[in-house]
């Protein structure tokens, strides 16, 4: 894969943090009801939408579900 198709973590965290933060908004949840829908506390589903952390895996599904 060419360098310039590889973004930089940072960059890939807060694009990642602002999708999240649209898909919440447009299903009209707050964070904490959309943490409690995936088991999470609202701390941590706080710091994927800040950017300071990502979801495993099987977090995704969850939210995606």
């Amino acid at each position: 894969m060419p360098a310039e198709n590889i973004l930089p973590l940072e960059v890939f965290m807060v694009a990642f943090a602002e999708k999240l933060k649209e898909f919440r908004e447009a299903r009209g949840l707050s964070q904490t009801r959309l943490a409690q829908l995936i088991d999470v506390t609202p701390r941590v589903y706080n710091r994927w939408e800040r950017g300071g952390s990502v979801p495993r895996l099987d977090m995704l599904v969850k939210i995606a579900d």
